[in-house]
Order: C-alpha cells, then structure tokens, then sequence
C-alpha cells in the first residue's frame, strides 16, 4: 500500500497495485472496499483519490500522467478554490 496525504486539499492518494483486485479483474477485494468506505465516510478528509495500476500504467508520457492525476485532483482543487474565496 502505497498512500500520499496533500495537506493542501485534504485529500489522500492511494495508489493501488495488484493486490488490491481480485486476479485477473478490475473488482477490489473486499478489504480494499471496505477501507476505502470507512476513509471515505470519515469527516477527517476531504476525500480519497485511488489510482489503479491498469489506469496508471496506461499513462506513458510525464504529460498523461499529470493529464490524470489533475483530473482525479480536479473536484478537490476546485473545493479549495471555493473555501478561499
């Protein structure tokens, strides 16, 4: 498990490798699901961005990936905005 906190938007990044997926799918094991409910129901962050693997990987260039991440970012990014106008 690999996890990134932005202190800035609140948010957490994990970032979730094979492991997390029952094999041969995209479906989370349920202790995956599980955790990311209980972080997500939390009044302690703003929310929880998961980057799978199958996604990441397809991001070849330094441009695509941040392409991605500023679009999983985006929603948290614009909240802030709101909170400091």
């Amino acid at each position: 498990m690999h996890y990134l906190y932005l202190a800035s938007l609140n948010v957490i990044i994990e970032v979730d490798g094979p492991s997390h997926f029952f094999a041969g799918t995209q479906e989370y094991k349920p202790k995956n699901k599980l955790k990311a409910e209980i972080l997500h129901q939390s009044q302690k962050f703003a929310g929880l961005v998961r980057i799978p693997y199958y996604e990441w990987n397809k991001m070849i260039t330094l441009e695509s990936q941040h392409t991605y991440l500023a679009g999983k970012l985006s929603p948290f990014i614009e909240a802030a905005k709101q909170r400091h106008s």
